[in-house]
């Protein structure tokens, strides 16, 4: 099965997203691949059955493209016809961009820096220290800008007047900033971050 979930830019799951897709494993799914990141990350295997965090962009071109954004992997996986489990499993790798006329293939040493990465990622998932502190990393790195967007810091005495007459909203909470507001909480990843950041800001 596959799941549009996971933060913009982490490699791995946010820690509700791997329990869910432990949950579909467990509820019988042969295989989760995941998608959303925009970034090549990382896989496990759970009761023998792999999860793909995230393949990375298929075609998604963009201008001044983040690093790892046109980066991402396709994965073969072959299953017994009888017993119905996984055989084997590949990782092929590739770029993509519209300068490059679409997908290209990673070969070589690049493809072994690329394969090495992964499995990097996969190194860290299974370590939960390892994997604990690539999230709190994550939240810190995310955490003044997405608190910005959610939260404004100008509170006074008179402001609930200025609020009633709509200067608030006009000046600080534009649609647009509404609209971005609404996305964070309604989207499971980045709720998942902002109450992450804000129950560490906490203590």
């Amino acid at each position: 099965m596959t799941i549009h979930g996971g933060n913009e830019y982490f490699p791995h799951p946010r820690p509700v997203l791997k329990k869910i897709c432990r949950f579909f494993i467990d509820r019988g799914a042969d295989a989760v691949i995941c998608h959303h990141a925009h970034v090549p990350g990382a896989y496990e295997f759970y009761r023998d059955k792999p999860i793909f965090y995230s393949l990375g962009n298929l075609i998604f071109d963009h201008p001044n493209p983040p690093e790892g954004w046109d980066q991402g992997y396709a994965v073969r996986m072959e299953y017994d016809v009888q017993s119905k489990g996984l055989q084997s499993h590949k990782i092929i790798p590739y770029t993509q961009s519209v300068d490059q006329g679409g997908i290209r293939k990673i070969q070589g040493s690049e493809k072994e820096l690329f394969i090495n990465m992964i499995e990097g990622y996969k190194d860290t998932l299974s370590d939960e220290k390892l994997y604990e502190m690539a999230w709190d990393s994550f939240c810190k790195q995310k955490s003044p800008g997405l608190l910005l967007q959610n939260y404004s810091p100008v509170i006074f005495r008179g402001i609930g007047l200025i609020h009633r007459r709509k200067i608030f909203e006009t000046i600080l909470l534009p649609a647009s900033s509404l609209l971005r507001r609404e996305n964070i909480l309604s989207c499971e990843s980045h709720y998942e971050l902002l109450l992450s950041i804000i129950r560490k800001k906490n203590g």
